[in-house]
């Protein structure tokens, strides 16, 4: 893919020590594209995280197509309680039009997903899609766990999220702006858990319950930015 080829949609993966999954989850969105609509995905890799760094020749020749780009950023560890700094790092890269933040342990089912957005996307400014999410291969669905967003709202606020619980701030800055829509792009959701996931989520718990009053005020002063752009707009 040429360097100034139009993006329509950037996947935003942060990843580690799992490679295997992270092959598997790359697979899933190019086998079930269209083919006929560009897009990238942009890996996020800890500085420490020699398995990975290992494995980037091989994700490049792997996974590189004249219709999907590859990059790969490499991070000094942020650790769980800072998963936003790997989001808003990997925005800041992208070229897409829409931005959706994405896992190495999710998989899209759904063919043609990238036409299908396509067409549920009507060039709006600010937009937050919510996909429905099967949970580890069982008819459990949610909504919500991998919000896809335009960039001109990540540009507008100039991050991603400001919580490491990433998908549910952008839920919530979206639900109080009015600006969210269901996609009907399903996606399986594996979960992995491991010791250190399950350390990550006590970890989570513990710094939403601290900044629970901080994360709100920051919510609101998003919302208030993008409701006020909007108004500008109808001026």
């Amino acid at each position: 893919m040429m360097e100034d080829t139009p993006i329509f949609i950037s996947f935003l993966l942060p990843t580690r020590d799992r490679y295997s999954e992270l092959r598997n989850s790359i697979n899933s969105i190019r086998a079930n594209c269209s083919r006929n609509i560009n897009f990238e995905i942009l890996i996020a890799i800890d500085s420490d995280d020699d398995y990975m760094i290992s494995k980037i020749s091989e994700i490049y020749n792997s996974h590189r197509t004249n219709f999907c780009d590859v990059k790969v950023l490499i991070m000094k560890r942020q650790y769980y309680q800072n998963l936003q700094n790997y989001y808003n790092a990997l925005c800041a890269l992208s070229k897409g039009k829409l931005l959706w933040l994405w896992n190495d342990d999710a998989k899209i089912i759904s063919q043609n997903w990238d036409t299908i957005i396509q067409d549920e996307y009507n060039d709006e400014d600010f937009i937050v899609f919510m996909c429905p999410e099967i949970k580890d291969e069982k008819e459990i669905t949610l909504w919500g766990g991998f919000p896809i967003f335009t960039r001109k709202l990540y540009e507008l606020l100039g991050h991603v999220s400001q919580s490491p619980h990433n998908d549910g701030y952008l839920q919530k800055v979206g639900n109080g702006s009015d600006i969210v829509k269901s996609s009907t792009v399903t996606l399986l959701h594996q979960q992995l858990s491991s010791p250190e996931s399950m350390e990550a989520v006590r970890q989570h718990q513990t710094v939403e319950k601290l900044n629970s009053k901080e994360m709100s005020d920051m919510i609101n002063k998003d919302i208030i930015l993008i409701k006020n752009k909007i108004e500008e707009g109808k001026e």
